[in-house]
Parts: C-alpha cells; sequence; structure tokens
C-alpha cells in the first residue's frame, strides 16, 4: 500500500514505525497545522491509498 503525503503538490516520503503490535506514521507538526489536524481524524482507504 501506498502512503503519501501531499504538501504543496510535492509528494513527502516518511516511514512506518513499530507501535505496539501495529504500525504508524509520525506526521510532520507543520504539516498538521496546515490542513487544520488537531486531534482525531477520519481515515478512509481509497484507491489503495490512505486518505486523511
Amino acid at each position: 500500500m501506498n502512503i503519501s503525503l501531499l504538501h504543496h503538490c510535492f509528494p513527502m516520503r516518511i516511514t512506518l514505525r513499530r507501535i505496539g503490535n501495529a504500525q504508524g506514521v509520525v506526521l510532520p507538526k507543520a504539516i498538521l497545522a496546515e490542513v487544520g489536524f488537531e486531534r482525531d481524524i477520519d481515515m478512509a482507504v481509497e484507491g489503495g491509498a490512505v486518505v486523511f
């Protein structure tokens, strides 16, 4: 599965990290602020991509 975050139309590569028995990503604070994410967000898989 491809995970990408578009920032000013340029893809940014991030690394999956082990979190307990799962995997996750750490999103840069500046990007979270730019899109207005503060706490809980919705996530889905659409067309083979993870969408927040």
